[in-house]
């Protein structure tokens, strides 16, 4: 194993080992570098070097916490893996991008693994989101469908070879590449790790190593989704800040470009339209916007009567109509009526609208539609709905 090792990490191996038979406690990591008169820094990437190597595990937030292992110490050295590979994750004010990736991107080799997804439950609790509903990186790999963390149960899952083991109603949805994997259920959303190949684990091991990970993952996790609700509330505020300086100062054209490129800057959106109802009952679009076939920004003459089958507004019930097109959601959208925007080539895949105004009949309507699935929360809805009240204001002020 020595051979494997840096001078350094040598060195820092043989004091442990002195020190703990002499003492019975590991020495903290001031007293390593005072006696090898080294900076602190230094000795933090040894002990890392050594924790990676499985020759030490180095339990967080302790001070004497640091524990030689042995070749009997499978466990030990996965769980020593697993800290590791969470470190960059549970420092203070990571964001939700670095816990993403760290889990989905350093976390599968810790276990032996290949890829991995991680889900949060939205601030609704009414689903999961993923790294593409939160505009971060997508896991690279398998594909995991969304149906995948509402069927995981409460302890984890793992299975080391689907072929030698019956199927689960988890083990069913996966891509058919995947051999392995293990599931890790937490409070604010579930974490899914598979692999191609069998993985050579014992089942104690990776439970353990699941168990560790919830453990370390969920006040990462719960950080992180708090710090990105108090930015989006920042960022909507700064906005309402903006549109209540200019509610009656800009002509209506000249707001609404505004109120399009504010709420662009807080959801994806590829078509749009915002309009009213007039007097004779037909609907005009007071803006209209979409893509074209090569990605470019368009907007469509305005005010502009709209034709019968784009001015089927939506009249149920609830404060606006939320369209994912995934899974159960997908079969109950095709029931609803919405309003189709923009490029008739291009089918939207995701739509959020939202009445201007609390009138029943609904007098005016935002629309916002993306050509992604799931790119849409019930969080974005609120927050639309509180940009159309200043519409709203906008529309009724005296010309």
């Amino acid at each position: 194993m020595n051979r494997r090792l840096t001078r350094i990490q040598e060195q820092v191996l043989e004091y442990l080992r002195r020190v703990i038979e002499e003492n019975g406690i590991s020495p903290t990591l001031g007293e390593i570098a005072a006696g090898f008169g080294k900076s602190t820094g230094s000795i933090q990437t040894a002990l890392k070097g050594l924790q990676a190597k499985g020759c030490v595990e180095i339990v967080p937030k302790k001070s004497r916490g640091i524990r030689l292992l042995g070749p009997g110490d499978a466990e030990r050295r996965l769980l020593a893996r697993v800290r590791l590979a969470l470190a960059p994750a549970l420092e203070e004010g990571v964001g939700l991008a670095t816990v993403f990736r760290v889990a989905q991107e350093e976390l599968p080799p810790a276990l032996g693994m290949e890829t991995a997804a991680l889900w949060i439950r939205d601030e609704s609790l009414r689903r999961f989101v993923g790294a593409a509903d939160l505009a971060l990186d997508p896991p690279k790999g398998f594909d995991f469908p969304p149906e995948i963390p509402m069927r995981i149960r409460s302890e984890p899952v793992f299975v080391p070879d689907r072929g030698r083991s019956s199927e689960s109603p988890i083990s069913v949805l996966l891509d058919p590449r995947v051999r392995s994997f293990v599931t890790v259920p937490l409070r604010t959303g579930a974490l899914a790790v598979a692999s191609s190949r069998p993985v050579d684990a014992s089942a104690e091991e990776v439970r353990g190593a699941a168990v560790e990970i919830s453990e370390l993952l969920e006040p990462a996790l719960h950080g992180a989704t708090a710090q990105l609700r108090v930015r989006e509330d920042l960022r909507l505020h700064r906005i309402l800040l903006d549109l209540v300086r200019q509610v009656g100062r800009e002509e209506t054209p000249l707001f609404l470009r505004r109120v399009f490129e504010h709420v662009a800057s807080l959801l994806p959106v590829d078509a749009a339209w915002i309009g009213r109802r007039r007097i004779d009952g037909k609907w005009e679009a007071l803006l209209e916007t979409d893509l074209d076939d090569r990605d470019r920004r368009v907007f469509f003459p305005a005010p502009r009567v709209m034709e019968q089958d784009q001015a089927r507004i939506f009249e149920g019930g609830g404060p606006y109509v939320l369209v994912h097109r995934t899974g159960e959601e997908a079969s109950r959208a095709a029931t609803r009526r919405f309003t189709p925007a923009g490029n008739p080539r291009r089918r939207s895949a995701s739509l959020l609208f939202v009445p201007i105004g609390e009138a029943v009949p609904v007098t005016g309507a935002i629309s916002v539609q993306s050509y992604r699935w799931n790119a849409y929360r019930h969080a974005d809805a609120e927050r639309l709905l509180t940009i159309a009240r200043y519409v709203e204001l906008a529309l009724r002020w005296p010309r």
